[in-house]
């Protein structure tokens, strides 16, 4: 055995995750569970090791195998109801990845539209759900909830439910998900998907799965602490996820009053304030860039929201810094082509601005702050291109 192997088998699991060599840290840590050797704390390190590695699903069994013997680590806790909640938002979005036309995917439109209170929208996603597929379960019982608690028409309801009475009895697995008895339901629908991996039902039934599993979880961290700063941070996160903006600024603010310096709660809170309280977001960002100056996305954030607000000098490095750690970010690109026109570093900007033209052709400002700098540069037919662009782009989206 060479030197350099035998100083590595020696380094442990948490040490080589701690230096960012999180596979080889798995290798170690499977190595002590295969071999029985396996301890609360590798457990511990195999479940953020699989989160650092992308996997998920993976996480689930070592957290869990952890928690058996320390229930009330909050950060675990934590850790694991934001795995299932994640979990949960894949599945659903794989919905719409299949066919954004399926019934499923109009029933997740349906509960978006109940999330934002839109109750005729909502109703009319469900009825073009059932069109499509008459015999999905649960659909019918959506309907008869919001005629009854938000329209105040028990005779549509009772009408609604007699339909879903007369819906087909459920396989064995989305009985169990009825019931709220995820775990048991997790065999029945991995099987299920194994074998239909492009059904949009059992990515729905799997997304229910998940989200019963974390609001398990939220209460499991309620029980150990109803002041956790952790439980606070994962009904924040919730809220913003369901749409319920006013909670989830509430539970940040409560966040932040407990661990003011908490990395990446001021960049959440701004996020929602942006629109309404775009002074306090700018604040926001940057305590967050002084928490961590590498945080990407609050530069990015915070350069777009500098442009709104007629600040351009500034926005610009910002942009260039979000860019240059993260390439894809469509909307610092168009602020930073904006914010160049405006500093009068137009030639620049173009290359900027015509490349989100081309990735997001339907994006009508772009179109408009093209026809400017195409007049900042004497390219007057060019400019008159654009601005027909921006009108054509406009009409279809009002026509939507």
């Amino acid at each position: 055995m060479t030197l350099p192997l035998l100083l590595l088998l020696q380094i442990s699991g948490a040490q080589l995750y701690e230096s960012g060599r999180f596979a080889e840290a798995r290798d170690a840590l499977l190595k002590d569970v295969r071999s029985a050797r396996a301890t609360a704390e590798t457990h511990f390190w195999l479940g953020y090791v699989e989160l650092a590695l992308g996997n998920k699903p993976g996480a689930i069994q070592p957290f869990e195998a952890y928690l058996k013997s320390n229930p009330k680590d909050e950060d675990v806790l934590y850790a694991l109801t934001r795995t299932y909640a994640q979990l949960a938002e894949m599945s659903l979005e794989r919905i719409f990845a299949l066919d954004p036309n399926s019934a499923r995917a109009h029933q997740m439109r349906g509960i978006r539209f109940e999330l934002e209170k839109e109750w005729p929208k909502a109703i009319g996603s469900y009825e073009t759900a059932l069109k499509l597929a008459p015999e999905m379960r649960g659909v019918w019982s959506s309907i008869a909830r919001i005629y009854a608690r938000e329209l105040n028409d028990p005779a549509r309801s009772r009408a609604a439910a007699a339909k879903e009475a007369r819906q087909p009895s459920p396989s064995p697995g989305i009985a169990l998900v009825e019931k709220k008895q995820p775990r048991d339901a997790f065999p029945h629908l991995l099987e299920w998907r194994s074998a239909e991996p492009r059904n949009a039902d059992v990515y729905y039934y799997l997304g229910e799965a998940y989200t019963d599993l974390k609001v398990d979880t939220i209460q499991r961290l309620r029980t150990v602490n109803a002041s956790s700063y952790r439980l606070h941070q994962v009904l924040a996160e919730s809220y913003a996820s369901t749409h319920r903006r006013e909670e989830a600024i509430e539970e940040y603010r409560e966040v932040l009053r407990l661990r003011p310096g908490l990395p990446g709660v001021q960049f959440e809170l701004a996020r929602l304030l942006t629109d309404s309280a775009p002074v306090e977001a700018r604040t926001l960002l940057e305590r967050e860039l002084r928490i961590d100056p590498d945080h990407f996305l609050a530069k990015s954030l915070l350069g777009q929201l500098l442009v709104a607000l007629h600040e351009s000098e500034p926005a610009v490095p910002l942009l260039e810094s979000a860019l240059a750690a993260r390439d894809s970010l469509s909307g610092a690109r168009k602020a930073l082509g904006k914010a160049l026109v405006e500093t009068g570093k137009t030639r620049v900007a173009l290359e900027h601005l015509l490349r989100v033209a081309r990735e997001n052709p339907d994006d009508e400002e772009v179109h408009f702050v093209l026809a400017k700098a195409y007049r900042a540069l004497g390219m007057p037919a060019e400019a008159a291109r654009e601005i027909t662009l921006h009108q054509q782009v406009t009409r279809k989206l009002d026509a939507r």
